[in-house]
């Protein structure tokens, strides 16, 4: 059975299975929350669950603050070698979570334009910048902005951030592989 194995850093997870039709989930969250505990194997269906924060990326042993703050130090012009130095993370990592999110800016932008004209009220698109970074930011912020608008700046986990966003939206699959938004 695939188990969760969670790193000093934060949480990686190096094989989980999720069954999404299982109805025990629900029943295990605040238990499993209670308890600091992110993964339970269910006995009805005998499937490794795992239940992530939404400050943790799937597959990341990084906060999401971490990542973003990687994110936004690139749309700004900065290398991957002077971000991980700032950051204190290794080059090759930081480079790793650049090229991924480069290959889905496009479909980054488009999803989170999505998320904020679903969820807002007369929701003000941004202007095209001429970086493909920063249109992508952009987009996450303005569905933060969104959401922020009508939900409140602090949600029930704390407050609502473009990490916090761009994890909650994308289901923590925001540099998985083979993540594409869902089609509607």
């Amino acid at each position: 059975m695939p188990m969760r194995h969670t790193s000093q850093r934060l949480g990686s997870v190096t094989s989980a299975k999720v069954h999404p039709v299982c109805t025990c989930v629900d029943e295990a969250i605040a238990e499993s929350i209670s308890r600091l505990d992110v993964g339970f194997a269910c006995r009805a269906c005998m499937v490794t669950h795992v239940l992530l924060p939404a400050a943790v990326l799937l597959r990341r042993a990084y906060a999401a603050e971490r990542i973003w703050a990687t994110l936004t130090a690139r749309a700004e012009g900065s290398g991957h070698r002077g971000i991980g130095g700032i950051l204190g993370i290794a080059s090759a990592t930081v480079r790793g979570w650049l090229r991924r999110a480069a290959q889905r800016l496009e479909a980054i932008r488009s999803w989170f334009l999505g998320v904020a004209v679903v969820v807002g009220v007369d929701v003000k698109i941004p202007e095209a910048s001429g970086c493909r970074w920063r249109d992508a930011l952009a987009a996450v912020e303005t569905a933060t902005a969104a959401i922020r608008f009508r939900f409140g700046a602090a949600g029930l986990l704390g407050a609502v951030t473009p990490a916090r966003v761009a994890v909650a939206a994308t289901g923590g699959r925001l540099l998985a592989p083979r993540w594409s938004p869902p089609r509607s």
